[in-house]
């Protein structure tokens, strides 16, 4: 989970090194696209663009904090580790 540039080197390391031996990265949650610039063009983060890159999918909620459909989607998921990393909210 993250979105700021900041978390990138992160999630490059875990798609370079998580996956086989009943480990794999089942999705990352970033914020969603978001209006940049003065013709404020929809612009997605860093984050998704470089998970599409990879093909993990990618979830983006408004708002996780209470949120029941976002908690019961993470739960299937079934992850055994969750990493945060510059969410923001």
């Amino acid at each position: 989970m993250g979105t700021g540039e900041i978390a990138l080197p992160t999630l490059q390391w875990l798609l370079d090194h998580v996956g086989g031996e009943g480990a794999d990265l089942v999705a990352v949650y970033t914020q969603p696209d978001r209006p940049v610039g003065r013709k404020q063009i929809l612009t997605p983060s860093a984050i998704k663009v470089l998970a599409l890159e990879r093909g993990c999918p990618v979830l983006q909620p408004e708002r996780l904090k209470g949120n029941e459909t976002v908690l019961g989607e993470f739960i299937d998921l079934r992850p055994d580790l969750a990493v945060i990393m510059a969410y923001g909210q």
